[in-house]
């Protein structure tokens, strides 16, 4: 199967499957791209001279962000995935089901989302300043491309692996 960011497509893949997905693509940019942003963070705030403050404010946003994505990864990779697969697989997880897994952590996707609304907001839908440093504007493409991939991230967790998790739970 093709590799589709697609609800209705991924929505008959298996769920090992798209879980394998999840990680190879959306995780793993995840967090390659949190690293990118906080370095680019700080050398446009340095580059910058304190002509935007929104850049101060931007760092604390995306602080936020990146330590909370860090764990909420964690969570769905150490906890839910495997309970997923096991259920995919017939076998039950200990008899756990994903039902409160899904429920935390769908609340973690809103609060991200909510933070990716007030970065978009600051930064003018990623649009940098005219003015702005090459650092500047580095760093407003980087978090437009965190900002997509993550709301696709989402979309398939919650509308494809979510849903079709609950339906395989005992």
């Amino acid at each position: 199967m093709q590799a589709t960011e697609t609800a209705a497509e991924w929505g008959v893949a298996p769920l090992g499957l798209l879980i394998d997905h999840l990680l190879a693509t959306h995780h793993t940019f995840t967090k390659v791209q949190l690293e990118r942003v906080a370095r680019l963070t700080g050398a446009a705030v340095l580059a910058d001279g304190g002509r935007h403050a929104e850049l101060d404010e931007i760092r604390d946003v995306l602080d936020e962000l990146r330590e909370e994505l860090w764990r909420h990864l964690a969570r769905e990779e150490e906890v839910l995935f495997p309970l997923i697969r096991a259920l995919e697989r017939g076998r039950g997880h200990h008899g756990l089901s994903p039902a409160w897994p899904i429920e935390v952590l769908e609340l973690e996707h809103s609060h991200a989302l909510y933070m990716l609304d007030r970065l978009r907001d600051l930064t003018h839908d990623y649009q940098a300043p005219t003015i702005a440093t090459p650092e500047h504007r580095a760093l407003y493409d980087a978090l437009a491309s965190l900002d997509a991939d993550l709301e696709t991230h989402i979309m398939l967790e919650n509308d494809v692996l979510h849903p079709r998790a609950l339906d395989l739970a005992p």
